[in-house]
């Protein structure tokens, strides 16, 4: 304790080390590091309600693109509900961008996001954002909704691809030949590879070159499958 106390006092910027300055001059005999990490972070750290505020009050999009801007709103206040970060995000997109979000509110947010990037990428007409162009906004709108049904599905192949990831970690890694009448999951085989011959040869290929093939992600050594796969 007294080591590092002594080595982050030495490195600590000046203008951080006021605001410690009491604890530096006058430590406590027991645990003097972890009194001082602990009062910087506090002391340093923004609170949650000045996160709040520079979130309704300070923060603009700039020149970032409008999802990158709400990923930094999420990150500056991650326990505000979601409902306030659309809110907050949406009023400081360009006028032209909430034109095209305008009654979007049920659609995913995400979604919504990469819709505002692709319109802020192009130079668009003044005549869309009038009543002249109905149509463009409607497949606009269209296209919106498309983009959250397309999140909907990649999050729920997401968690398939997971479950199968955590189905093969916890499966049994014997080195005896698979169950019978047991077929791989993945049967394609690059063009010119060969299944592992029986016998001695199979007993010294791992299980995930047994089951996979060339598909196999991992390896358990010591494993001969790619000295004997070509």
């Amino acid at each position: 304790e007294q080591t590092k106390f002594c080595y982050v006092i030495s490195q600590l910027d000046q203008r951080y080390a006021s605001e410690v300055e009491d604890v530096i001059t006058s430590p406590p005999e027991r645990g003097p590091y972890t009194l001082l990490r602990t009062e910087l972070v506090r002391r340093l750290s923004p609170s949650p309600e000045q996160r709040i505020r520079q979130l309704l009050t300070v923060e603009e999009i700039g020149d970032r693109k409008p999802s990158q801007f709400l990923r930094y709103l999420k990150s500056l206040a991650p326990d505000v509900s979601e409902n306030v970060i659309r809110i907050v995000w949406t009023s400081r997109l360009p006028r032209n961008v909430q034109s095209f979000l305008a009654g979007q509110n049920e659609s995913n947010l995400e979604a919504a996001a990469l819709c505002a990037d692709r319109i802020s990428e192009v130079e668009v007409r003044p005549a869309l954002a009038s009543v002249d162009g109905p149509t463009d906004i409607g497949a606009l709108r269209q296209e919106i909704a498309d983009l959250s049904r397309q999140v909907a599905a990649l999050s729920t192949g997401q968690d398939r691809l997971r479950a199968g990831f955590k189905n093969l970690d916890t499966t049994p890694r014997d080195r005896g030949s698979s169950p019978k009448g047991s077929r791989p999951a993945f049967n394609n085989r690059r063009p010119g590879s060969r299944s592992p011959s029986r016998g001695d040869a199979t007993s010294s290929i791992c299980w995930y070159h047994r089951r996979f093939g060339a598909l196999a992600q991992n390896c358990t050594p010591p494993c001969t499958y790619s000295q004997q796969g070509n």
